[in-house]
């Protein structure tokens, strides 16, 4: 999932990614030991943070509202996004490289949690959340409210949405962040927000695919040409095969009678 957000932010063109392993070289060469992101994207003085987050929505998260049990199941993957990009941005802010720029956090996800951002977890599920970054650092690096979330699938539709419009990511999250503050223009996710300014993407979920459905292509055509070479000559051999794997499908009674 990382290698695909990867490809998807690399397409930006007016952006510059840095990957984990060069964030990582980036901080300890200024001495700097902790936690990472996935990826940081640099437009002008807007660095976006991108953590990529494997999960799904589990059964018992959809039909409860109990903040607690909520915070149970979102703290080892979900929230601690949230803790991770607090830590790097609170690194690079030390670094001259990076001072005065503005941080914000956006973690991808793998399935859609309804969820916005950092400030409703921090309102109704997680209430010590501030509390706890708050005594790591002076001040949060990254304000509560420039933290959202976006399902793989939408964050595949938005970036193809960005190309097309010339529009910049931290930008585009900014005004989705602070249209959270109006009650007119509030959403319950940031991918209704994608949808309301970049509209559905048809086959959003395979943007960007073309190259890997093309390699997945050529890799068939091989298997299909040295199965035919693998069998050249081999016709009885064949034959037994075939006769040993059709019985294994549609064994008959006497087949899978216990003896």
């Amino acid at each position: 999932m990382e290698l695909k957000v990867g490809e998807f932010l690399d397409s930006l063109s007016s952006a510059q990614t840095f990957r984990e392993d060069e964030l990582d070289r980036l901080l300890r060469s200024n001495g700097i030991k902790g936690k990472l992101v996935d990826y940081l994207l640099r437009e002008g003085d807007q660095i976006t943070l991108v953590e990529c987050k494997a999960v799904e929505p589990t059964d018992l998260m959809k039909c409860t509202s109990d903040a607690e049990t909520l915070n149970k199941i979102l703290k080892p993957n979900y929230i601690k996004a949230i803790h991770q990009g607090q830590a790097v941005a609170n690194a690079l802010s030390s670094l001259d490289e990076f001072k005065g720029c503005s941080f914000r956090l956006l973690v991808v996800t793998y399935g859609d949690h309804f969820v916005f951002g950092g400030e409703y977890i921090a309102d109704n599920i997680d209430l010590n959340l501030v509390g706890e970054i708050s005594k790591l650092y002076t001040e949060l690096p990254i304000p509560m409210r420039r933290i959202s979330y976006l399902s793989l699938q939408d964050f595949a539709g938005l970036v193809h949405g960005l190309k097309e419009n010339e529009r910049l990511l931290g930008g585009f999250l900014d005004a989705a962040c602070d249209a959270q503050l109006d009650p007119q223009t509030r959403c319950m996710t940031l991918a209704q927000v994608v949808e309301k300014e970049i509209g559905v993407v048809p086959g959003s979920f395979s943007a960007g695919l073309g190259e890997e459905m093309d390699r997945k292509s050529e890799a068939l055509q091989g298997l299909i040409l040295e199965n035919s070479r693998y069998w050249r000559g081999k016709v009885e051999h064949f034959l037994e095969q075939h006769a040993s794997l059709t019985k294994a499908l549609n064994p008959s009674y006497t087949d899978v009678c216990v003896r």
